[in-house]
């Protein structure tokens, strides 16, 4: 006997029980529409109240529609007349004798006659079918798509229906590489505007109308590349294999993003390269994917704000539906940072042989497993053992074909696997507070554990790769990130100026944040074959809270007041300075002139160069020898090279007991920390370069508040210990000065 599951009762009843394509059994159904009557008994809607009929396509006024208390508003779905068409025709239906009854000749003329009225018909009850709002989208989808000119199928993959149906405002899915959730969110977003390509999405505003919105959702990626290439391979695959999708799209394009629409609803795609290609959209949908690839994540969450003015699916804290997903990199950033204060969602799956729920986990879920670079057990006739997912509570192979079970018939249904809930506190579905989010499982029928154990054992994949892309899980790679034990201490030093000694200071600068400055001081006899640059020690940290102080400044009397940079330069007598270039060039560069006759003052210009350190000391401009003091690094190398002097300890830090002020320095090291060397996705090459390997490493910020000014500061101060070494600073380079009655300087 077929059954059904009800998604009201939670229980499974025979499929005689059910109306057809209603997922709520008839006793369920029945009670729900006389609890909506009730409700709408004593309603009053207000005299101007007008409601959207789906075959007229327009908004008419209440006296054309007929009663009917189990609506919403109490009013029937269909105007007066249209109401009294449908009638006349299912009448006709049920007295329209058998085409059984009529001779093979006739029956065929009469079919090709009704051809063009049959065809017509077909495609509204197609689009009916589309918009059906009592499906859940699981059911749409799979009714109403095709994949690879085949039927969809959730076979193995039913971890993927709840993340699908639920319609949580703020949801978050971690997951290893190559699981298909790409494919998953496109199928969410078409199921959504097409469910409302051609009828509004209803909703009530503050006073109780109904107001009507279409659709409209932002897809966004990494890059803007990415988008353009997705809507070229991906989308005509999908318009190939759904006639309905194909029909209703017409494609354009902004000035920002690629537009489609879906009838009156409307898919935009854009890239996450900079804020300005996702500030300009407003949406009721938005789909952040790959959110760990970004270069600046501080562009995801602007995103974000894209739903502040959607009326769609709101809850009392939110609005629209934000949907993100990612492979992770590290802990405490991106999609883990989101993951750790969400509801925090595991796979189980139930053993059949030993009556046991469980989350699978590496190592233990893998028999016969062994170590990498390590070889295949044995057995007693030195035969290979291969490795399979096994049940870690009676260590018996896992029964794939016991999990899940899923059909078509009831899509939505599956059983031995279930969602559990590790953290219920970060997600309350009552007010939308909070996030839900997912941890998919890395193992499951589609992936053998001998394919998982020879994608581990690549030579290309290192330990990074099996936590992140194979487990998908973060990894914090001690050499990518610096943790607070590698700030190393010492004593014996004081806070500030230490006497003559050979210092160095380095400055980065912001409108808004201000002024940091950092000095070094070279620990004495430290200068060595195998380290040139010696080793040096932290002294002093100084935060101004305004750019301007850094430079010179007129006074009320006419006088100028030094700059705090020309005060400490002077002061301690520091023998090279390195300042950021930008953003207040010309003051940068008229210190550097200042100082000039010793070249003790540097800019800074970091980007992404062929040379990832070169320096400029001089121009020839007029026959004139001017000094230009400018440093051209790459930026990743730059901060590679000042974390490695760290973790050597090359550079240390005065111990607390020194008068170093305890806030300055807890800011200090976690602008370090909270920094870390992650890929980003870069624009595919010319020369067919694979989607694997276009990326590139970059810095990122695990928490985007965390500002790094400090560190970047020290990476100035960092390079001010190589000027000391590798720069000429000789006397041709000296500026001269305007000397009245001499025609040169003597010496020169």
């Amino acid at each position: 006997m077929e059954t059904k599951h009800c998604s009201k009762c939670n229980t499974r009843k025979p499929s005689k029980e059910f109306q057809k394509n209603q997922t709520l059994c008839k006793k369920c159904r029945r009670a729900a529409i006389i609890k909506t009557s009730k409700e709408n008994r004593h309603k009053v809607l207000p005299p101007d109240y007008k409601k959207y009929c789906v075959d007229c396509k327009e908004f008419l006024p209440k006296a054309k529609f007929w009663t009917d208390k189990s609506q919403k508003d109490g009013l029937a779905r269909y105007c007066r007349d249209h109401s009294e068409e449908r009638r006349l025709r299912t009448l006709a239906k049920r007295k329209a004798p058998s085409p059984s009854i009529y001779p093979k000749a006739d029956f065929k003329k009469a079919l090709s006659g009704m051809l063009k009225d049959f065809r017509e018909k077909l495609l509204k009850a197609i689009l009916v079918n589309v918009t059906d709002e009592s499906r859940s989208i699981v059911r749409q989808v799979v009714e109403d798509f095709k994949h690879e000119g085949m039927d969809i199928s959730f076979a193995g993959r039913e971890w993927q229906i709840q993340i699908m149906n639920s319609m949580s405002p703020n949801i978050v899915v971690r997951k290893p590489s190559q699981k298909g959730m790409t494919w998953l969110l496109e199928r969410l977003v078409f199921a959504l505007l097409m469910r409302y390509n051609d009828k509004p999405y209803i909703y009530q505003d503050h006073l109780g109308n109904d107001r009507a919105r279409y659709l409209e959702a932002i897809y966004s990626f990494e890059t803007a590349d990415k988008a353009g290439k997705w809507s070229v391979i991906r989308l005509e695959k999908i318009k190939k294999d759904n006639v309905h999708i194909r029909d209703a799209l017409k494609t354009g394009k902004t000035e920002r993003a690629l537009l489609m629409q879906f009838g009156r609803t409307a898919l935009h795609l854009v890239g996450r390269a900079t804020v300005s290609g996702v500030l300009t959209i407003s949406g009721d949908i938005v789909i952040i994917d790959e959110k760990d690839r970004d270069q600046n994540p501080a562009i995801s969450t602007q995103i974000g704000s894209r739903l502040l003015e959607s009326p769609f699916m709101n809850t009392p804290s939110t609005k629209g539906l934000l949907r993100t997903t990612s492979t992770p990199e590290v802990s405490g950033a991106g999609i883990s940072l989101q993951y750790e204060e969400s509801n925090q969602m595991e796979w189980e799956i139930y053993c059949v042989k030993c009556d046991t729920w469980q989350v699978l986990a590496y190592p233990d879920c893998i028999g016969n497993f062994f170590e990498r670079g390590d070889t295949f057990l044995k057995d007693e006739n030195d035969i290979d053992l291969i490795p399979y997912w096994r049940c870690q509570s009676c260590h018996e192979p896992i029964d794939w074909t016991t999990i899940g079970n899923w059909s078509s018939d009831d899509p939505d249904y599956f059983e031995n696997c279930r969602w559990v809930e590790l953290n219920p506190k970060g997600f309350n579905p009552e007010t939308g507070m909070g996030i839900e989010g997912y941890q998919v499982p890395f193992a499951d029928a589609n992936r053998t554990a001998l394919f998982f154990i020879a994608e581990r054992d690549d030579p290309d994949h290192d330990i990074s790769y099996l936590y992140n892309h194979l487990l998908g899980l973060p990894y914090d790679d001690e050499t990518k990130t610096l943790q607070p034990a590698n700030f190393n201490r010492v004593a014996g030093y004081k806070w500030g100026y230490n006497g003559k000694a050979k210092y160095v200071l380095g400055c980065d600068h912001n409108p808004a944040q201000g002024g940091f400055i950092v000095i070094w001081m070279q620990l004495p006899d430290t200068i060595s074959a195998t380290n040139q640059f010696g080793r040096w020690v932290c002294v002093y940290l100084e935060h101004l809270k305004k750019n301007n102080q850094l430079w010179d400044s007129p006074s009320p009397n006419e006088d100028v007041t030094k700059g705090r940079l020309w005060e400490l330069i002077t002061e301690y007598e520091i023998d090279v300075a390195v300042v950021d270039l930008e953003p207040d060039t010309n003051e940068v560069e008229k210190l550097i002139r200042e100082f000039g006759m010793s070249k003790r003052v540097w800019s800074d210009k970091s980007g992404m160069y062929a040379d990832t350190f070169k320096i400029v000391e001089e121009e020839i401009i007029d026959e004139e020898v001017i000094p230009i003091c400018r440093v051209y690094e790459d930026k990743v190398a730059a901060i590679d090279l000042y974390f490695n002097m760290i973790r050597f300890r090359h550079i240390s830090f005065l111990d607390k007991n020194n008068d170093v002020p305890d806030a300055i320095m807890t800011e200090f090291v976690s602008s370090h920390t909270n920094l870390y060397k992650g890929e980003v996705e870069t624009r595919e090459s010319k020369g067919g370069k694979i989607a694997a390997l276009n990326t590139k490493e970059v810095y990122k910020k695990r928490v985007h508040r965390i500002k790094d000014h400090w560190t970047m500061a020290s990476k100035f101060a960092a390079q001010a210990t190589r000027i000391c070494v590798l720069a000429n600073r000789t006397i041709s380079g000296i500026y001269k000065p305007t000397i009245k009655g001499m025609g040169r300087i003597p010496g020169t």
